[in-house]
């Protein structure tokens, strides 16, 4: 009798096992849809009328940089404010679209919100057919700046030829402590036209 009263709860035990884990798995219905974040499409699902996306679209399309805290077990999302101004060389006048011709100027740029330790700051200019055609690096400890908060990241005697019409982007990355990527933060457009 113990024998079979053992095997029975045995058996007991392992379908209580069975139930509860049948139980805690769910099957849940999920809507692929596209979602559009600042012209961009991205994969995205809805789940109990609740629009989702990944966080690293988000970034992309923000401009922002993510950060995963292993301790915590929770991921940030950070936006500082980067302001680009572009300033002619000569008469320090600032500027916005040009000629196409050759250019000497300034690339000025105030970096603030910064939530984060950062490493580095990159700026590049893009011509309209993608092609890098300047890129400078910084170590932020060399701007002047703590390593969060507030700074300055300027960039003088820039020659370039705007050689292309269409749309030049002058690009912002930041780099964490850290890390390798380098993550956009800002960018700005210079159209260049025909006289």
């Amino acid at each position: 009798m113990k024998k079979v009263f053992g095997v029975m709860l045995i058996l007991g035990l392992v379908g209580a096992a069975s139930v509860y884990a049948v139980d805690t798995l769910q099957s849940i219905n999920v809507k692929p849809i596209e979602v559009n974040l600042n012209g961009d499409d991205y994969d995205g699902w809805i789940y109990e009328n609740n629009t989702y996306v990944k966080l690293r679209d988000i970034q992309n399309s923000t401009n922002g940089v993510t950060d995963w805290n292993q301790q915590e077990e929770k991921s940030y999302l950070y936006n500082p404010n980067v302001h680009i101004t572009l300033q002619n060389a000569s008469d320090k006048l600032p500027f916005g679209d040009v000629y196409k011709g050759n250019y000497e100027f300034i690339i000025n740029t105030h970096i603030d919100s910064v939530q984060l330790s950062l490493d580095s700051v990159k700026a590049t200019i893009e011509n309209p057919s993608g092609t890098v055609v300047f890129e400078k690096e910084e170590q932020v400890s060399n701007l002047g700046a703590g390593v969060k908060g507030s700074m300055w990241f300027n960039i003088s005697n820039i020659s370039l030829s705007f050689e292309e019409t269409g749309k030049y982007a002058v690009n912002i990355y930041m780099k964490k402590a850290g890390d390798d990527e380098y993550y956009l933060v800002s960018q700005r457009i210079v159209h260049s036209v025909e006289k």
